[in-house]
Formats: structure tokens, sequence, C-alpha cells
């Protein structure tokens, strides 16, 4: 019988804002001007990265677009490996680096 995998929420957020956190440096971005592109006050943001606050996909959609990568960049490593059995065992692997820059046929697609 199947078993549904109990996944812990405040760990995918936690995740994903690390991933946030990781993107926004990169891109030499501060908090401040961040939060000022994808219009929220930094505070907000902050909770955002340590994963304080549900993030909604309108929320990685934005970022992911003014920092010109994929919205599954921030979503890489969030969840466990076996759930993503039906794509193959190299199915995160392929998606690395994390923060890469979108191609043109990515932005024609999205």
């Amino acid at each position: 019988m199947y078993e549904p995998y109990n996944l812990d929420k405040h760990e995918i957020f936690r995740r994903i804002g690390a991933n946030i956190a990781l993107a926004r440096t990169n891109a030499n971005l501060t908090q401040g001007e961040l939060a000022e592109m994808i219009g929220c006050s930094p505070q907000f943001l902050g909770r955002l990265e340590r994963g304080e606050r549900t993030i909604t996909l309108d929320h990685v959609f934005t970022i992911a677009s003014v920092l010109n990568i994929s919205p599954v960049a921030l979503m890489t490593d969030c969840f466990p490996e076996h759930l993503h059995a039906d794509y193959g065992p190299d199915f995160l692997s392929t998606r690395r680096p994390h923060l890469r820059l979108l191609t043109p046929d990515d932005k024609e697609r999205s």
C-alpha cells in the first residue's frame, strides 16, 4: 500500500529561503536591493530567506525572474530524492549548477 511522504513544510521553506539568499548574494545584491526589485520590504525578504514565512509560487517566479534564474533553481534540493524517482536518478544532478542563467529558449517557454 502506498504511504504518502510527510513533507516538513518548514524545512522546505528554509531550503528555498537558503537558495534565495545564495542566488541573491551570487547576484551581488543586498536584501534591500532585491526587496525593492521584487516589491517587498527587506524584513519580509529576510523572513523568506530564513524560512520563517510561507513562500508562494508567485514569490518564487518573481524572485527568479528578477535574478534571471530558473524558478526550479530556487527549489533545488528541497524535496526528498525518492520523490523524484519518476524522473530518473540524475534528475537533480543534471540541474546543477543551481544558479544557471536562463537561456532565450527558457524565457520563451515561461
